[in-house]
C-alpha cells in the first residue's frame, strides 16, 4: 500500500505564525511596497525618499487617528495643504515675534 497525502485541515490555516515566518512575509511587503514606489513616476527611485514617505504616510494615519478621536464637533479635517500652510503661518508669526522682540531690546538699549 501507498501512504496517502494528509490532507490539509483548517486547523492548519488558524496556527499562530511563528516570528520567523512574520518577518519574512514583512520583508517581502516591504520589499514590494519599495518597488512599486520605485516604478511610480512621481518618487525617485533612492530609498531615502522611500523612508520619508512611508515617515509621512505615518504621520498622516496617526493625526487621522486623532482625528477620529475627537467628539464630532470639535473634528476639523485638515488637508496636508492646509496643514502646512498652518506651519507654515506659525512660522512666520513666530519669526516675526522674534524680530520685534530683538528690536525692541534694541532701541531700549541703543536708542
Amino acid at each position: 500500500m501507498y501512504s496517502r497525502k494528509k490532507k490539509r485541515t483548517l486547523l492548519t490555516f488558524n496556527r499562530p505564525t511563528s516570528p520567523r515566518l512574520r518577518r519574512k512575509r514583512r520583508k517581502r511587503r516591504r520589499e514590494r511596497r519599495k518597488k512599486s514606489l520605485a516604478s511610480s513616476e512621481e518618487s525617485s527611485s533612492s530609498y531615502g525618499s522611500y523612508k520619508m514617505q512611508m515617515q509621512i504616510h505615518a504621520k498622516m494615519k496617526r493625526h487621522q487617528k486623532w482625528l477620529n478621536s475627537l467628539p464630532k464637533e470639535n473634528q476639523l479635517v485638515l488637508t496636508p495643504y492646509e496643514m502646512f500652510k498652518e506651519k507654515l503661518f506659525m512660522m512666520f508669526k513666530c519669526i516675526a515675534y522674534v524680530t520685534h522682540l530683538v528690536l525692541f531690546l534694541y532701541v531700549c538699549l541703543y536708542g
